[in-house]
């Protein structure tokens, strides 16, 4: 028997076993950072969290655009020349700090404008955390060139450091009662910056003679990238888009029962986060284009069918999950998690897909499926909050995700004949 569930088990350096351990990375993380959450809003109150929670908004938008895809593109094209990984990846970090520039000034300037309903203490602690992007120019080097390398164990690793700073930061504070949003913030940025130096360790060898960035490779990286990171932020706006409508025309307490709902459903995207997280790189260092396409047919299917598994459990754990852990009060969200738990599955069909368009060097019709998926969102929601509330918000999710998948299948066929289909 031990021998049986022994040849059952994946294999060292399979897809299988890389999926299984960026899973539970993303599984710690959740935790870690659910962790953090609490123990700051026990400390901080209600108005200290929310003052910390203003200051680090806009400036960890910044953060997801100002880096302009130039890391996405370290794994697309150091994956493909493994040699050159740490030029691509000191270019890219130099990159983003020298657009980074005039970004954080901009967004410095705009900050009063954007957080006029906060204290100007407020303000002036976002303004400084904007610094946020040059941290990523740093941080984001160890960890891609890790990922471009399809080191999957050591990126999984690396993952980890910032969430168990965030967690040490939050117990330090806890343990010695410094209850100032601001002060936290301050040292989060520095703290950080400090681990990103340390990670560097990390991948010093890969990095030995390409300390010194090459100019040429920003524009062929930003032609990759660019698309790329306007194809992400259509997501990181559509998962907060549906909130914000109900923030502005339903009461706190639909809001509040409705993101209990987001949260719960949220955990059926797991195994297709780990899977893409794993999937890019590979695909990437594949050489023969049938084979990148018959892999990318495969984790597709793989993702419907463990997404469906998942969406099943989760759909039915809800009924006791959500009122034990939560409260009583927040039974309505059942019935909303089971309609967004159809939205994630959804999701994490498009994501196999979309991550397939981007390893094959097309990520403009990553980007065009995403923005059809955000105005469908933006319509969705515009026609059905006001008539059926957090309900209609949660319709007008899935309503997003199936235009998005199915402008991503449309794309896919027409960008890479033979994925879906005949030639």
């Amino acid at each position: 028997m031990r021998g049986h569930l022994a040849g059952l088990a994946p294999k060292p350096g399979s897809y299988s076993r890389e999926v299984a351990g960026s899973l539970a990375t993303d599984v710690a993380i959740v935790v870690l950072t659910t962790i953090s959450t609490i123990l700051l809003a026990n400390l901080l109150g209600p108005t200290g969290r929310g003052e910390l929670a203003s200051a680090r908004v806009y400036p960890l938008i910044v953060g997801l655009f100002g880096t302009l895809g130039l890391f996405e593109a370290v794994i697309y094209f150091g994956g493909r020349e493994p040699d050159r990984v740490g030029r691509y990846a000191t270019s890219a970090a130099a990159g983003i700090v020298l657009a980074g520039v005039p970004i954080v000034l901009v967004a410095a300037l705009a900050m009063p404008w954007l957080l006029h309903a906060q204290s100007p203490e407020v303000v002036r602690s976002a303004q400084l955390y904007l610094g946020l992007l040059f941290v990523h120019a740093v941080h984001g080097v160890p960890v891609h060139v890790a990922r471009a390398l399809h080191r999957i164990d050591l990126w999984n690793r690396l993952r980890l450091a910032a969430p168990l700073l965030w967690l040490g930061i939050a117990v330090g504070s806890s343990l010695t009662g410094a209850d100032d949003p601001h002060a936290i913030l301050r040292l989060h940025l520095a703290s950080l910056a400090v681990l990103s130096l340390l990670l560097w360790l990390a991948v010093r060898p890969q990095l030995r003679g390409a300390w010194r960035p090459e100019p040429r490779r920003w524009r062929p990286m930003l032609r990759y990238g660019v698309p790329v990171a306007l194809g992400t932020g259509p997501h990181f706006l559509g998962e907060r888009l549906d909130q914000l409508f109900l923030a502005g025309l339903l009461p706190a307490r639909e809001l509040g029962i409705y993101t209990v709902a987001v949260a719960w459903s949220a955990l059926a995207l797991l195994p297709a986060v780990a899977m893409r997280s794993v999937a890019f790189s590979r695909i990437v260092r594949i050489q023969e284009r049938e084979d990148k396409l018959a892999f990318i047919r495969r984790g597709t299917l793989a993702a419907a069918g463990v997404g469906a598994a998942t969406t099943l459990v989760l759909a039915a754990a809800a009924e006791v999950v959500i009122p034990l852990v939560f409260d009583a009060r927040f039974a309505p969200a059942i019935a909303l998690s089971r309609v967004l738990l159809l939205g994630a599955l959804v999701r994490g069909v498009a994501d196999l897909l979309q991550v397939g368009l981007q390893a094959m060097g097309r990520p403009t019709a990553v980007m065009g499926s995403e923005w059809l998926g955000l105005a469908a969102l933006a319509l969705g929601a515009f026609a059905l909050v006001p008539l059926h509330g957090a309900t209609g918000a949660a319709a007008a999710v899935v309503l997003a995700r199936l235009v998005a998948l199915g402008a991503t299948v449309g794309l896919a066929h027409r960008a890479l004949p033979g994925l879906i289909g005949r030639p």
